[in-house]
């Protein structure tokens, strides 16, 4: 027989927390007695026959030996011939009651840290600006001459402390919609497109008609996003930009409308 296991009262609360949470998260097979039953052949109430044969169920199960024991465990300790975990020479009683509400919002807590979707990062800005000559703006839209070149800039943020704890690092893309369709120009990891470890940089030089429309978007996410359905033809280009961002848990950032302007 093992010596007992001798923890402060703060590990005592973390142990048994932890003991609760894993039957849950990933609870063994077997069958289960009734919970009637169980509480009362842990206070003894029940008459010899019946506490055997709750008894021989709980020890035929893994997963009623692990309730068992997380719930009761001075009772497991009686009838499987186990030490109880001491706290110096004190054995701190395990009410089904705290167990349960323990468990479970451990096991919310961790959930909600696992399954909840990456956010995008925060303190993102974007910004296009011509490279060269003065800025002409015809009210929301850029207007820029066939074969001029404008600045795409942007700052990449910084992930919320639980998505860094998760090991998110800002990401981001650069796409073009134009009237032949979306392109991705680059990511920020990409040396053509990357000026610093948290800003992006990209020169690009603006082609098409008189009146066309061009417009550039940043997609920011915490982690890198599924870029593979974006390219093709304008319509439906936005939905495609749209729906890469969602899946990544990221956030778009439109730069002002170029409009190609007559010479």
């Amino acid at each position: 027989m093992s010596a007992p296991l001798i923890m402060t009262s703060a590990e005592h609360q973390a142990h048994r927390a932890l003991q609760h949470l894993m039957p849950v998260l990933d609870p063994p097979a077997g069958a289960l007695p009734d919970p009637e039953e169980l509480v009362a052949l842990a206070e003894g109430r029940l008459a010899a026959g019946d506490a055997e044969r709750v008894r021989a169920l709980i020890a035929d199960s893994p997963a009623a030996r692990v309730e068992l024991r997380a719930l009761f465990p001075q009772t497991h300790a009686r009838l499987f011939e186990t030490e109880p975990i001491q706290i110096g020479a004190q054995v701190l009683p395990f009410r089904r009651r705290v167990a349960w509400t323990a468990g479970l919002a451990l096991a919310a807590a961790l959930a909600f840290f696992v399954l909840r979707p990456m956010g995008p990062p925060a303190g993102v800005a974007a910004d296009v600006t011509r490279a060269k000559g003065q800025l002409r703006n015809g009210g929301e839209q850029m207007l820029v001459m066939p074969g001029e070149a404008v600045d795409l800039t942007l700052r990449l943020g910084q992930a919320s402390t639980l998505d860094r704890w998760r090991g998110a690092t800002p990401w981001a893309a650069l796409i073009r919609v134009d009237a032949d369709g979306a392109t991705i120009v680059c990511t920020h990891a990409d040396a053509v497109c990357r000026s610093a470890a948290n800003t992006m940089g990209h020169q690009q030089v603006i082609s098409g008609g008189a009146g066309d429309r061009v417009q550039f978007v940043f997609l920011v996410a915490n982690q890198p996003a599924d870029l593979s359905g974006i390219a093709g033809p304008s319509e439906g280009a936005d939905a495609r930009i749209k729906s890469a961002a969602d899946a990544a848990g990221g956030a778009l950032h439109p730069v002002t409308p170029i409009v190609i302007d007559r010479p």
